[in-house]
């Protein structure tokens, strides 16, 4: 699983979405914090083969608000609306996985350092009062900095409900500010963890944290593809034009002129009403990044994570902003690698729009693509886990 802030949808989630993919390992639970807009507005956000929950933001707060998970669609799941609370101090969004061999508890959780830090305790600790005492996995930031002898009341209700933090190194870094440790995932079950830990490429001055499971699910054999047709009015008007030179010429009444025929029929079909092949495949565990993600945005990924290494070796207790140079080599090209990702991602879609020109029927259906998922890995359809994504 992987968690981080990054700091509103609308400016870095095609970032996020972009540099996610260099971890090379699908994650099957995906917390996002800050997103800045509300639950009504998620579907503008994707992520191909998972299905999101989203709580609203807090009313009238522009920025600083908001949390999202992102569920595997081989997970069936149930949102939990009872832990799913926005409010001054904090807000979270909570799902149970229902189709592993214990239930899983999955939560998302933001604190506003603009709140009151006791409230906040509070209700936190009346949150963590309603979980399970076993199997419950906390993605969040509760911008309590465990590095602070400050955030001694945050670590006692911790450790009083058996909620073992996993990540221990810095998470928060802002030039010319001490590193802070304020994001975590925190588990009252360890017996199944793996591994934890950072990703090095963010997108906000908070870096992605994940942690690893060994668990095992039920698994579902994948389906056949199988064709798909589009009989609209103008395919068929492009058909029978294309129809009408064969019909017009003379044939030979016999089997070998009628195999043709229906050799060239067959080939008329295809090209005038074939669209694409349906997967009716219930697990896409392939299908990780989203389309407009070219080889060349993946290699500019690696080259920005280049040059903040560079800058963030440049750093020490004497000079907690490091190499100015390398930090403004760093910040441009992450500037324009930002509005590179943005750019391939409007060229993609307008390519796809300018396909389906004069198709009425096709641009409705992109249209509702970009609109609404794919529902088969909502809660009210469950589906399975594939084997590949026991492991997370």
């Amino acid at each position: 699983m992987l968690f981080n802030n990054i700091d509103g949808n609308a400016s870095n989630f095609d970032t996020f979405a972009t540099e996610i993919t260099q971890a090379r390992h699908t994650f099957s639970f995906i917390g996002i914090a800050e997103t800045n807009v509300d639950s009504e507005l998620k579907d503008l956000y994707r992520i191909p083969g998972y299905t999101s929950e989203y709580n609203d933001k807090f009313p009238d707060k522009a920025k600083g608000s908001g949390v999202g998970l992102y569920v595997h669609e081989s997970f069936s799941y149930t949102r939990l609306d009872k832990l799913c609370i926005c409010t001054a101090n904090l807000e979270s969004v909570f799902v149970s996985i229902t189709n592993m061999d214990k239930p899983l508890t999955v939560g998302v959780l933001y604190r506003p350092p603009s709140g009151s830090d006791n409230d906040s305790l509070n209700e936190f600790e009346n949150l963590v009062k309603k979980l399970p005492d076993k199997n419950v996995l906390l993605l969040g930031d509760y911008n309590f900095n465990l590095f602070d002898k400050n955030s001694n009341q945050f670590e006692n209700i911790l450790y009083n409900y058996n909620l073992i933090p996993m990540i221990s190194l810095a998470t928060h870094e802002k030039p010319g500010c001490a590193p802070s440790l304020i994001d975590n995932i925190l588990t009252n079950s360890t017996d199944n963890i793996v591994a934890s830990g950072l990703i090095e490429s963010r997108v906000s001055h908070h870096l992605p944290i994940f942690c690893i499971l060994d668990c095992s699910v039920p698994t579902l054999e994948p389906e056949p593809s199988k064709p798909r047709y589009d009989y609209c009015d103008s395919n068929i008007s492009a058909f029978l034009q294309d129809l009408e030179p064969i019909t017009n010429r003379s044939f030979s009444y016999d089997e070998k002129s009628f195999q043709q025929f229906v050799i060239e029929i067959k080939a008329l079909i295809e090209k005038n009403f074939l669209t694409e092949s349906e997967s009716f495949n219930k697990s896409k565990r392939n299908k990780i990044s989203n389309p407009w993600i070219t080889p060349g945005l993946v290699a500019s990924v690696k080259k920005k994570e280049f040059y903040y290494i560079q800058w963030k070796k440049s750093i020490d207790k004497c000079n907690l902003f490091g190499d100015t140079t390398l930090y403004i080599v760093y910040s441009d090209f992450r500037r324009k690698l930002k509005y590179l990702i943005r750019s391939a991602k409007r060229l993609y879609y307008s390519r796809k729009f300018n396909k389906v020109s004069g198709n009425m029927k096709q641009t409705w259906a992109l249209i509702n693509e970009l609109r609404v998922p794919d529902h088969a890995g909502s809660p009210a359809q469950p589906q399975l886990l594939a084997p590949s994504a026991a492991r997370h």
